[in-house]
């Protein structure tokens, strides 16, 4: 028969297991929430490229952009997330930014170095379409040009690859047969014919008016 002391330890023992199996269990959550987290930066530097398209004229970048708000600021955000991205092309590639206002606010993007000006969008307006091509290389930014947008945060990086100061070359414009001023051209002359009646009067065979008649 057991001593009344030893069913009073029971409650004890059993408490202190379970201590000791909530203590383990937190530690592994906490060390698998610590991995998630400092895998996260390695995960939005792996970010894959834009999807390219290949033309005979040349490349085609295309980005996608939503707007939205991050950390208490507008942002513009690409489709992983990354808030304010770094778009990057190559001299004479053509870009094709497709934009939308994820919180339904007034917006535009604007590259003023390289004359790109997006039409403005909003909740209402659904996507909108700005395409260009790139004719110089440097580092440029990207922004929205509604009054104050910019300095609460939506601004990014463009870079375009190429030699300093290199330009693309010059593309001739394509016109259709049917558009701008149709030139005339006369056609070629040909030698008169010795059968026609002529039409032309000699000067010397023109008679005198009535009036000199009249007086002599």
């Amino acid at each position: 028969m057991q001593s009344p002391r030893s069913f009073s330890r029971l409650p004890l023992a059993i408490a202190a297991a379970t201590l000791c199996v909530g203590t383990l269990a937190y530690a592994a959550l906490a060390e698998q929430r610590s991995h998630q987290v400092a895998q996260a930066p390695a995960a939005a530097a792996a970010v894959p490229a834009p999807a390219i398209e290949k033309t005979p004229d040349g490349a085609v970048r295309r980005f996608v952009l939503e707007t939205g708000i991050v950390d208490g600021k507008m942002v513009f955000l690409d489709d992983h997330g990354v808030p304010n991205p770094v778009l990057r092309a190559a001299v004479g590639d053509t870009v094709e930014i497709v934009l939308k206002s994820g919180e339904g606010a007034e917006h535009d993007l604007a590259i003023p170095e390289l004359e790109v000006q997006s039409p403005k969008f909003d909740g209402n307006t659904g996507t909108v379409t700005v395409r260009f091509t790139v004719t110089q290389a440097g580092n440029f930014t990207y922004y929205c040009t509604i009054p104050g947008h910019r300095q609460i945060g939506m601004e990014g990086s463009f870079e375009v690859t190429g030699e300093p100061g290199q330009k693309a070359a010059p593309t001739a414009a394509k016109v259709s047969p049917l558009s701008g001023a149709q030139l005339y051209t006369a056609p070629a002359s040909r030698p008169a014919d010795a059968a026609a009646v002529s039409v032309a009067l000699d000067p010397a065979a023109v008679p005198p008016p009535a009036w000199a008649t009249a007086s002599s």
